[in-house]
């Protein structure tokens, strides 16, 4: 096999001269001033700013002109490609680039935009007489903008570059908008607003927080004391009444009252007397201890905190010292627990008890007495 030896005019590319000086210089430097042209610029929407600089590494030394494709910005950007048409709008809003749309001059076909950078030696023709969106037909005129890269170009038969129907298409009334206001800068998600009002029904308490200044503390308890009532009627009501006044003040600020009031109703009557006392036990012990922060109410009802004021059992050496101790199977034995059955009682637990072989429980006395002193048995 030959090798192929350039024709006349040619010349190989190992033997190629090199290129100029000035002209191996000027393209990096050109991006470098470019990019630096737009730091400098007074830009607030961080991501139209990121493609101010991806159009100035794309951008000519001495027309300022930029040529990229939408999809060619929006994957360098990292934003969706309707994201880079919104901040293009906001570039040249803020007179930092002149989007010229692209006409072929034989056909009038639509083809893909150039991007002018308003660099300090670049003269942009017609820049002050442009409106503020750029548009060429104007606002109410009735026809159709033309703006927006709508795709690859081919040559046609004029000899101009057409477009097909891939590509970057005009911004349409259904999602996005073309233009964004500068001082609502939209990213490339689109934040939908929640189908829920942002105020809460009937019975509802905005969570609360710590660390709030006093005034504000001062604030929400006055809010959690007008806080709509929970399933509480009658003496529940005024027993919640006195646990609410008898609560650590920090555990009231940051209560959910009507949870409070819930879980309140959810309980037995008895609990209900245990919460109310264990209220002002539980405040005097965070008295004693300033370092320490009080539960929210309605946490200190569902995890149940109140039964640590509940009386403890006495130990085994009281109730012995006050009490008999009956060996199960026994007569007296018997007598208990047919005791406790008229009484709708259980049978009781046992426990073992040196010097006796069965095991058995201690009771107040050897045998049951009634209600008027009589032995029971």
């Amino acid at each position: 096999m030959g090798f192929r030896v350039p024709g006349a005019g040619q010349a190989s590319r190992r033997n190629a001269p090199p290129l100029p000086e000035r002209a191996r210089q000027e393209a990096p430097t050109m991006s470098i001033e470019a990019i630096s042209w737009v730091i400098k610029q007074d830009i607030p929407d961080g991501v139209a700013k990121l493609v101010a600089m991806v159009l100035a590494d794309y951008a000519d030394r001495h027309t300022g002109e930029a040529h990229p494709k939408i999809k060619q910005l929006a994957q360098a950007c990292s934003q969706s490609e309707r994201s880079v048409q919104r901040k293009l709008r906001v570039l040249q809003d803020l007179d930092v680039i002149t989007i010229q749309n692209g006409h072929c001059p034989k056909s009038g076909r639509q083809r893909a935009n150039s991007y002018i950078l308003h660099l300090p030696d670049v003269d942009v023709p017609g820049r002050n007489e442009r409106s503020v969106r750029g548009d060429q037909n104007g606002a109410g005129s009735g026809k159709p903008s033309l703006r927006g890269d709508f795709g690859t170009p081919q040559i046609s038969a004029e000899g101009c570059p057409s477009v097909t129907g891939e590509g970057d298409n005009v911004v349409t009334g259904e999602g996005d908008s073309p233009v964004t206001p500068i001082e609502n800068p939209s990213d490339s998600t689109v934040r939908k607003e929640s189908p829920h009002p942002p105020g809460g029904g009937a019975g509802v308490v905005q969570k609360q927080f710590r660390g709030n200044p006093p005034s504000a503390s001062a604030e929400r308890i006055l809010q959690a004391g007008r806080s709509p009532p929970g399933r509480l009627t009658g003496p529940a009501a005024e027993q919640f009444a006195r646990l609410w006044a008898a609560f650590p003040e920090g555990g009231r600020l940051d209560a959910d009252r009507s949870m409070a009031e819930r879980i309140f109703a959810a309980l037995p009557p008895a609990d209900r007397d245990l919460a109310v006392s264990a209220a002002g036990t539980y405040a005097a012990h965070l008295a004693k201890h300033p370092g320490r922060s009080a539960k929210a109410l309605h946490t200190w009802l569902r995890t149940r905190r109140f039964e640590n004021a509940r009386p403890s059992a006495p130990p085994a050496a009281a109730i012995a010292a006050t009490r008999v101790f009956v060996e199960e199977g026994t007569p007296a034995w018997n007598a208990w627990m047919a005791f406790r059955r008229a009484r709708g009682e259980g049978r009781c637990a046992t426990t073992s008890k040196a010097g006796y072989v069965n095991s058995g429980w201690y009771f107040p006395s050897e045998w049951p007495v009634a209600a008027d002193g009589v032995r029971a048995a």
